[in-house]
């Protein structure tokens, strides 16, 4: 899918798109699940993190909560002005910017965590964007793919953790397909989580 073509879809489903439990996470259990697995995900890390596709912004929030300096980006300009809009809502500053994964401007600070959540799966080069924005992390950051199958789209836990095991030492899979109150509900599909870290030396 073009740029183009991606970013008026993504503008179509901003109005709606907090709509899904997961996406708003406006249920206190939903949104506690999704703060508890980045802590866990992201262990003690405070430094800068960018979050990929950020969407309407819900995990910037959070990430904004841990105390982190967080930079969001999408593709969609409807969905960073609904994300800078909750940001002010909750009280917390964040750089969020529109940009395409493959040609967005690269922070100069070194980068702790890089974030995304169902964006790999939508990317037109998922090796480019793992490469291009694994080489933004500090020697001890990791890299954080929530991703998985359903209604026919996603990625296999294979490609991605392929794509990963590509740029970092070590590479973890966990599958979150039980994992109900993080969706709002049981789920009949495959969701899961890749994170790389240490990562590899160009």
């Amino acid at each position: 899918m073009s740029i183009e073509k991606s970013r008026a879809f993504w503008d179509d489903q901003a109005a709606t798109f907090d709509d899904e439990p997961d996406h708003g996470l406006a249920d206190p259990d939903t949104r506690r699940a999704w703060a508890e697995l980045l802590d866990q995900l992201l262990g003690p890390s405070s430094g800068p993190v960018v979050d990929l596709g950020c969407g309407t912004g819900s995990l910037s929030i959070l990430l904004a909560q841990r105390g982190q300096h967080v930079i969001g980006i999408d593709v969609s300009p409807n969905m960073i002005e609904r994300a800078v809009d909750k940001a002010r809502l909750a009280g917390h500053e964040i750089e969020f910017a529109v940009g395409d994964l493959e040609t967005a401007a690269i922070p100069t600070t070194p980068i702790a965590a890089i974030l995304c959540r169902h964006i790999l799966w939508a990317v037109d080069d998922l090796q480019t964007v793992v490469d291009r924005w694994s080489a933004t992390l500090v020697d001890d950051g990791v890299f954080v793919a929530v991703e998985g199958m359903w209604n026919g789209a996603g990625i296999t836990p294979e490609i991605a953790l392929s794509a990963l095991r590509s740029r970092f030492e070590r590479v973890l899979y966990i599958d979150l397909t039980s994992e109900s109150v993080l969706w709002g509900s049981a789920v009949n599909d495959h969701r899961y989580v890749v994170v790389g870290s240490r990562p590899r030396q160009a």
